[in-house]
């Protein structure tokens, strides 16, 4: 599981530096989406780090990092969709921040509150951090999670639904599918993780969602971060970085499937030979 522990410390280095990207940008630029957008990732960044912490190998779980873990979900991806909304429509992007903000302060009054008793999920988090995940979250109340789950909903469509959308508008913006598939892995992962039962499902589709997003995110990334408004980059430098970007993001794709893969293909490789080894 050594593999499985460190891969929210990449998915924390990515998140890192997507997020001080995204803050220097607002700071040259001021748009209201990129300040939006640099809250969801902070604390995207804050969540993936908790996620490293909590493994047996660094801190591990405690009340207190699983209630700062989760109560984050909600809320980073609910601004995420809002940033995308806001950028494509300010009317309709201030509808869905209020909603979110609204929504997420109730979730924070409520969660914040709660009592959370980990000790029946401890033996989960032993075997890894996301078993303990998927189970420690029956610690909290029915509206704290539901309220979670809604703003997944509406941040999830918001982003995978508006990134598509900037897409069929306008063909050139490939960058957007990036940004869309990105949202769409992290919302199947922790699905998938029920599904397959195999916590390398939610980490690597986590570390993969985070580097489609952060790639997409490059490629659609014009100016240079220190000019004043107005001075653009060479296109041909612009270009380049963003095919370069994108490499390293399709790379890190297939690396990342293969890891999967490899471990699925070993795990039932290995139960094999046991079973055998065992009846012998």
């Amino acid at each position: 599981m050594v593999m499985v522990t460190f891969i929210p410390l990449g998915t924390t280095i990515i998140a890192g530096a997507f997020t001080v990207i995204l803050a220097r940008q607002y700071l040259v630029r001021r748009k209201v989406h990129q300040l939006i957008w640099t809250v969801a990732m902070s604390l995207f960044t804050v969540g993936v780090f908790v996620e490293f912490a909590m493994s047996t190998e660094f801190i591990g779980a405690s009340a207190l990092f699983f209630k700062l873990y989760y109560l984050s979900i909600g809320p980073q991806v609910g601004l995420l969709g809002a940033g995308v909304l806001y950028l494509l429509s300010p009317k309709w992007g201030r509808i869905s921040l209020y909603s979110v903000l609204g929504l997420s302060s109730v979730l924070l009054a409520i969660g914040s509150t709660a009592p959370v008793d980990l000790s029946a999920f401890e033996a989960r988090f032993q075997e890894s951090v996301a078993y303990g995940i998927r189970e420690g979250v029956r610690a909290f109340p029915t509206p704290v999670r539901t309220l979670t789950i809604l703003l997944n909903i509406i941040g999830g469509t918001l982003l995978i639904g508006g990134a598509l959308f900037s897409f069929a508008v306008n063909r050139k913006r490939y960058y957007a599918l990036f940004l869309a598939f990105g949202g769409i892995l992290n919302a199947v992962g922790g699905s998938l993780l029920g599904i397959v039962g195999n916590p390398d499902v939610f980490f690597e589709f986590e570390f993969l969602g985070a580097v489609l997003l952060f790639t997409g995110f490059m490629m659609s990334y014009r100016s240079r971060v220190g000019a004043p408004l107005g001075i653009e980059e060479d296109s041909m430098m612009v270009s380049m970085r963003a095919r370069m970007v994108a490499m390293s993001g399709v790379l890190s794709g297939f690396y990342l499937t293969y890891a999967f893969m490899s471990s699925v293909a070993l795990g039932r490789f290995g139960a094999m030979l046991s079973s055998r080894a065992y009846c012998w």
